[in-house]
């Protein structure tokens, strides 16, 4: 469920008009062919690919702890 969460939150608040795809076993979103996010998930935790250095400032406050 927490990973159909994060896709629709992505294809509904980021990237909107995100493609979908997946590549080395990892759901992603392209916008213009270009990867832009992925997320995988594995025996005891999940993980969010981000694939931008522009996602970083935006979010610096949101990792604390």
């Amino acid at each position: 469920r927490t990973l159909e969460e994060l896709r629709r939150r992505i294809l509904v608040s980021a990237v909107p008009r995100a493609e979908q795809g997946v590549a080395c076993n990892v759901p992603n979103f392209k916008m213009n062919g270009k990867v832009v996010v992925g997320f995988a998930a594995f025996t005891n935790y999940l993980r969010y690919l981000p694939h931008g250095g522009s996602v970083f400032p935006e979010l610096r406050e949101e990792p604390a702890g």
